[in-house]
This record gives structure tokens, sequence and C-alpha cells, in this order.
């Protein structure tokens, strides 16, 4: 007999296997002692469990991974190792041969990779990222050092091969954990087109020390930012009207009363456009893109430090420790702060003077509500600067407890903590009695009277952002194997964990007397308010059953407890069989259900600024509104929701491997179905509700000027809410080829990824979002290989799809990148030469031919034709 269990606080539980000679004879029992776990007590504990349901499932698995555990207990000796099965490795020489920065930007610019590319293989349970087979949760990739990697692999067959780490479909970063030596390196990317330059540098160490691994090294990257005016699709370009110009904002001087619009004073083309024709009549706009970033694209630098070290405990046992360390710096600037807002000047003579003579003509309702769409250009350009810091740490023991029976106990403790400075922001309701007081100028932002400068500093804002993660990870799992199926061993693992979250993001916006505004109420300026915790418990198990020399089952459960929304369970069945040496087929159905996001849950007061397109005084037109109507940045309201419930998942897949000894092929086929997500409609589907007087979802609002019927829009409303009618489907078909082959004069290696996305919608309150997607996607690499030389050829495409409005379609893209990597330069061993060109065409951002103005912009399109050079000394 073989017993094992825990014991706390005067409880016992004790799984006991009695073992007889034959499988057959082979008995389990459950005992429980002390406390309020006795027979006497049976009453007391059945009351307690029937009050905390949450605690009964806990138990429950918990027990079944006891079990488990115990049967797992050497019977049979393990005839494999548990070992992951990578379908696709991408290896140290790939990575230099890239030309990236940063591991972020690497697996973004691989489709294989990124969210399409693994949606084939990914279950509704995994599709993770992993370093050396841990999970990551919570991680910023852009801080991981790429000179510590030794390699990326997509793994299969993820359930059983990581101790106690379950999920199919995961991308694992392996580490240069055995790397001996010193090595230094320096790279720098130098684009044809100005802006985007980028400098990397690292230095790393690593042999033993004692009986164990030290690896520790610095890592560097810097990028510089794109400026909207370094763009042909993003700087300022127009006419004599709104229709078909670019980077421009209506907000620059304009008064809207009604459903009519006028541009204030001599609207001077020194500062803002001259007075442009609209759809409702004149606007004074802005050229934003002569004076703003590129959205997504700040100065940003980054230092990391990271260190590996392992030591072995006895002869069966090691100790680990993980610590990576980084600190990001970011700066942006935007254009100064727009506002529109309302407000009354019929208590204020002097206001309706200015106005009457600034806009000849103009007839003041009689209720003295006015419209103002204005650019504070005399309070100055908005810049954001942001300093953040990054803290992961990972200490473990691993090892045998018995023949054939592993463990991984672990915690891991992140935290992400970051400030932001922003300024300049404009109060409204400070700068609407400015404005009625008559000391701001409206009509001359720009006005060097003292008592405009004064009404400046008054209602000038500035904000400061406090960010701070924090996720602590207690992890402890037991693998091995077990009973004997005709296939071999049953191989196993379980596990449990508890986690600790707590999540803060919260602005204030601040006048210079220190007082706080509301979000809502800031002109120019958007944020969050989040402060909340959760506390998560989850217990897994997983079993790889070989019913037949070569077939294999794999049944994964999992139970994960909230505290907030309950309890999210999961299961997933696949199988694999191989029908001779050179073909495997494989299956997997599975389903889950996820937790809403702590935003979701918790987030208040939330401004965010879309682009949308308003059609209203074109409906009998659609083509008009196309060549006409401007696309513009409208305030929205977005909060978050206590009451949302877990959503559902399922999906299903078939695959198949044909190999041979220097080719093969695979094919996924996928379906995958998400339902009752918590979900907002887009801000442009609500747009076009409006427009055609149908119902909008419940809680939405599109809210215009003065309440008019076609005025120009000056708040959205999206609510955030359960449905079973909020859904998507996604189904697809995943094809990689691959052949290497050895000529008199190269060994050349091919290898294609292509992604057919049959179908894909979402759904809230079902109606379908607009919006539409490539159905194609490509990825292929050819590497040609002789001596110490080695030259790779990329290729990125993917197909063209319709604007969300559905009145264009954005073109299609390919990019090409051409490297030479040359291992021991120059006669010096230790010495690793990458060169090359990425998107060598110069191909531009697919644009939109219904609206040039909304291109689509990808990392490799917004830097063009990039040339790059690094070098790795090694010693």
């Amino acid at each position: 007999m073989r017993e094992c269990g825990f014991h706390s606080a005067g409880h016992t539980v004790r799984a006991l296997w009695h073992v007889g000679h034959q499988p057959s004879r082979h008995r389990l029992g459950i005992e429980l002692r002390g406390g309020i776990m006795t027979a006497d007590n049976t009453p007391e504990i059945s009351q307690t469990l029937r009050r905390n349901r949450r605690a009964h499932r806990l138990v429950a698995t918990l027990l079944i991974a006891l079990v488990l555990a115990c049967m797992a207990l050497p019977v049979y000796s393990q005839s494999e190792a548990h070992t992951p099965k990578p379908i696709l490795v991408i290896d140290r020489t790939a990575i230099e041969l890239s030309g990236m920065t940063t591991l972020s930007q690497f697996l973004s610019s691989r489709s294989a990779f990124n969210v399409f590319g693994i949606n084939g293989l990914s279950a509704a349970i995994g599709g993770s990222y992993r370093v050396d087979g841990r999970p990551v949760t919570g991680l910023d990739f852009s801080i991981f050092p790429l000179s510590s990697i030794e390699r990326i692999e997509l793994i299969e067959e993820g359930a059983t091969r990581y101790r106690g780490h379950i999920g199919d479909g995961t991308i694992n970063i392996v580490r240069r954990r055995d790397f001996q030596g010193s090595e230094v390196s320096a790279g720098l990317g130098r684009p044809d087109q100005p802006g985007i330059d980028s400098n990397a540098g690292s230095a790393i160490w690593g042999g033993p020390v004692g009986s164990g691994h030290v690896l520790v090294g610095i890592d560097h990257a810097f990028s510089e930012e794109v400026k909207d005016s370094q763009r042909s699709y993003t700087r300022t370009r127009f006419t004599d009207s709104l229709a078909g110009a670019q980077s421009v904002s209506i907000a620059g001087n304009t008064l809207l009363v009604g459903d009519d619009s006028y541009a204030i004073g001599a609207c001077d083309p020194q500062v803002y456009t001259g007075p442009l024709a609209g759809s409702s009549g004149e606007v004074c706009g802005y050229p934003y893109g002569n004076v703003a970033w590129f959205a997504g694209y700040p100065r940003s630098q980054r230092e990391s430090v990271f260190l590996h070290a392992d030591h072995p405990i006895g002869e069966s046992a090691e100790i680990y420790l993980d610590v990576l360390a980084a600190q990001t710096r970011t700066r942006y600037t935007w254009a100064p702060p727009p506002g529109t807002f309302t407000f009354d000047v019929s208590q204020a003579s002097s206001v309706q003077d200015t106005l009457e003579a600034a806009v000849p003509g103009l007839v003041i309702p009689v209720d003295g509500s006015v419209t103002l769409a204005h650019r504070f250009v005399g309070h100055g350009t908005r810049n954001w600067r942001w300093d953040w810091n990054d803290r992961n740490l990972v200490a473990g023991i691993r090892g045998e407890l018995a023949s054939g029976l592993g463990y991984d106990a672990h915690i891991r403790h992140y935290r992400k903590r970051g400030v932001e400075d922003g300024k300049t922001f404009v109060s409204e309701e400070l700068v609407t009695a400015e404005i009625l007081s008559g000391d701001y100028d409206f009509v001359n932002p720009l006005s060097t009277e003292p008592a405009h400068l004064a009404a400046i500093h008054r209602t000038s804002l500035h904000s400061r952002q406090n960010y701070d993660e924090e996720i602590t990870v207690l992890h402890v799992a037991l693998d091995g194997s077990a009973l004997a199926l005709p296939g071999g061993p049953v191989r196993w693992t379980t596990a449990f964990e508890f986690e600790d979250y707590s999540f803060q993001d919260v602005v204030h916006h601040r006048d210079f007397e220190n007082r706080v505004y509301d979000v809502t109420k800031v002109l120019g300026g958007g944020g969050s308010l989040v402060d909340a915790d959760r506390h998560v418990m989850s217990a897994k198990a997983a079993a790889s059953l070989p019913v037949l020399p070569d077939w294999e089952l794999v049944l994964t459960g999992r139970l994960r407890d909230y505290d907030d929304v309950g309890g999210t369970p999961a299961w997933r069945v696949s199988s694999h069989y191989r029908v001779n040496d050179a073909f495997r087929f494989r299956l997997h159905s599975d389903y889950t259900e996820f937790s809403p996001g702590i935003r979701d849950l918790y987030e208040s007061d939330r401004n965010v600024f879309p682009y949308v397109r308003d059609c209203k005084a074109y409906l009998d037109n659609p083509q008009a509104c196309v060549d006409q109507a401007p696309v513009l940045q409208i305030k929205t309201e977005d909060v978050g929701n206590p009451n949302l419930v877990p959503a559902k998942a399922s999906s299903v897949g078939i695959g198949a491997t044909l190999r041979f000894t220097s080719m093969f092929l695979t094919a996924d086929w996928y379906r995958q179905k998400v339902w009752n997500r918590a979900s907002r409609p887009s801000t442009q589907l609500l747009v076009n509700l409006e427009n055609r007087g149908q119902d909008l979802p419940e809680g939405a609002q599109v809210l215009r000027v003065g309440g008019s019927e076609t005025g120009t829009i000056e708040k959205i409303v999206r609510p955030l809410m359960n449905d079973r009618d909020n859904d998507s489907r996604t189904e697809g078909l995943a094809l990689r080829a691959g052949a290497a082959w050895e000529t008199a004069w190269a060994l050349l290696d091919l290898d294609i990824n292509y992604l057919r996305t049959i179908d894909s919608y979402s759904r809230v309150q079902g109606v379908k979002q607009p919006g539409d997607f490539p159905r194609h996607r490509v990825h292929a690499v050819l590497r040609a290989s002789r001596g110490d030389l080695t030259a790779s050829w990329n290729v990125h495409s993917m197909s063209s799809y319709y604007n969300p409005t559905r009145t264009g379609r954005w073109n299609s893209w390919t990019g090409h990148d051409l490297a030479l990597h040359w291992q021991g330069a120059y006669g010096l061993q230790g010495l690793r030469l990458s060169a090359g060109a990425l998107n060598i065409d110069d191909r531009k951002p697919a644009s939109n031919p219904a609206n040039p103005n909304n291109p689509v912009l990808s990392y490799d399109s917004v830097r063009g034709r990039t040339y790059f050079v690094n070098a790795s000394l090694g010693w």
C-alpha cells in the first residue's frame, strides 16, 4: 500500500492506493480525519460546503488531483521523458536575421506566432505565452531582452509536457540557459524615411557556479519617434474644403449653431487651415498633422538586466532563480488641446457682440446656446512623459520525489509601475467661465493681452497618471506516469495555483492650485480610473492516455475560481493518431469559461476618442458621404460594469501532418466560438444606426450639439454588458509546408506558412459589428547556408479587405526582407555579423481608395525600407 496526503490545522486528508500484483487488483480509498472532517461532524461540513459552493468545487478538484498524484506513484517506470513537441521553431540565427530590437516587435512580425497564426492550435483552455515552460501572465514582452533568447517554439501538445502548465497552442520562449562564456553585441536600424531610427546593445555572461549555472546580462534598446509630418499618409493636406482633407480637424476655431457651422474670425492660415467648406457651412480647421507625433510610435528607451541561475540539491532536485528588471522611458507630443463644448451667451452681451463681429450674419438662438469647436493653441502642445519600471522574479525548486514522479514548486512575483506626466489640458468649466467673463479671447487664442494670458494660466491643467500592476503566483505541480495501457504508461500532470492580483490605473487632472477635475470635463485629455484587486485559486489536471501504440488520447481539465465572478471551468479532449511513420492525424474539442478583465469590471470615468464618419446629411447619397463627410474624432465614454459574468468559448479542430526525410506538410482546420461575452458596440455602428433612425443597443447614446437632429456629434456613450448574443466566431485553415535540400553550392531550407480565414464575425446584442478582415495571410522564409554564411529571404503578405462602412477596400500588402548572417566573420571564431534590408521594396501602408486618410499602419509599413546591422562578439 502507498499513501500520500496533506495535514493542516488538525485536519488530515489521505489517499490510500493499494497495489496488487496486477493492475486489476489495485484499490483506492480516501480517508478524512480530524477537526470538522469526522464522521460525528458530517452535518457541519456539509452545511459549510453548501454555504460556500466555491470551497466545495475547489475541495473536490484538489481531492481529484490528490488521487491522481497517489495513483501515479511509480508502479511503472516512465518510458518517455516529459519533453515538449515543438511543431515550429525559430532559432537564434533567425532572431538575429530579423533586424528587430524587441521581442514584441519580433513576435508581431511572425504570422505563425501572432493571434492569427495560433488560432488553429490554441485551445480555449490554453493558447498562452511561456518562458522556459512557465506561464508569464501580464509580462510586457517589449521589455524582454532578445539577447537572452535561444529559440522560440510553438508547442502543439503542451498539456502533459510542461509540469503542471496546461494548454495547447503554447508559444514557449527558451532562453540561453546553457550559454558558456561572454558576449557583447550592438545593432542599429536606419530607415530610408526620417524617424523611427533604432539602436540596441547587450552584454551577457554565462558559466558554472559550483555545480550549477548562471546567466546574467544587460540589454539596451532605443527607438526614435515618428512625426505625422514625416509620412505622406499622415501629414496635413487640404484644398478649399474638408472633402479629401487629411489630418485636419474642424476644431480649429469653428462655431456650431444648430445644424450650421461658421469659421470664426480671420482663421489665419499661419495657425489654422483658413476657412474650409464643410457639410453644413464653413469651418476653421486645424492642421494637426503638422504638429503631432505618430500615434503608437513615441520616443522610447529601455534598459533591462536579467539573471538566470540554477543549482542542484542532492541527486534529484535543483533550485532555480529568474530575475528580469527593466526601466523604460517614453515621450510623446500631440497637437494643442481641442474642445467641443456648449455654453449660453444670453447673459453675456459682450460675448454676443464678439461673436457677431467675428461671424458676419450670425443669428444667435433665442436660448443663447452655441457650441465652440476650438483649438487651444495659446495653451501650447500636449506632451506626455512616461517612466516605467518592471520587475519579474521567479524562485522555485524542481526534481523527482521518486523514480518517475516529478514536481515543481515556485513563486512568481511581477510588478509593473508607471508614472505619466502630461500637459497641457483645459478645464471645460473654467474656460467657459473665462470666455463668458471676456478674459479668454477665443477669437484670437494667441493674443498677448495680460487678461488673456492670465486666463490661459488659470484654465490650464496638467495630468498625473499612476499605473501599478502586481501579480503574485504560487504554483505547485506533480507529474509522472501510472497505469499501463497497450500503448504504454499513462502520463499525467496536476497542479494547484494561487494568484493574487492588484491593479491601479488612476489619472488626475489638476490646475495650478492643485485642485482635481473630473476627467469627463477635461478638454484635450482622457484617462481612466481603476483601483481593484482579485484573488484566484485554480486546480488543473491532465492525462495522456496511450490507448494503442499509435493512438494517444489527451484529457485536460481546469477549475479557476475568482473571488469576484466565481468559478470558470474548462476542459479539452484531443486525439493524436499515427497512421505510419510519415502521416499523423489529430483532432480536438474544448470548452472554457473565462473571467471578464479587471478593467471591464471596475473601470470608471474613461474617455476615448475614436474616429467615425457621420453620414446623417448624406442618407440619400452614400457616395457623397464618402467623398465629402470628414472622419472625426468623437469623445466617447466607456465605463466598466461590476455585474459582468464569465463568458464562454468552445473550439474544434482537425489536423494532419505528412513528414518525410527532408520535407513536411501540415494542415489544421479550426472553428472557434465565443458567446455571452462582455462587449461594447463599435462607435461607427452606433453612428450608422443613429443615422438611419434605428434603435440603439440598451444604454448606448449618440448625442449631438444642442440636442439637434443633424448637428455635429458631441459625445457617444457605449455601455458594456453580457448577452448571449454578444458572440463571435472564427473559422480558418492553417497550412505549413517546408523542405530542406542540398545543392552543389548551398544548403537550402524553405518554410511557408499560410492562413486562410474562412469566416469571422462579431455581434453585440445580435447586431453584427462593422468590419472586415484579410482572408489570406502568408509568411515564407527561404534560407541558404554555405559554410559560415547564411542568407535569408522573408516574405509577408496579406490580402485586401473591406473598410468598416464597406464603401471601399484596403489594398493587399506584401513586403520582402533580405538579410545575411556571417558566423566567424573575418576569421574571428566568436564574431557574428548580420545585416540586411527590411521591407526592401519600401511598401507603404495598405490604403483604402474610398478613404486614403485611413491606412493600415503596420510596423513594417510605417518603418518603410530599413537597413540594419548587428554585430556580436563572444569568447
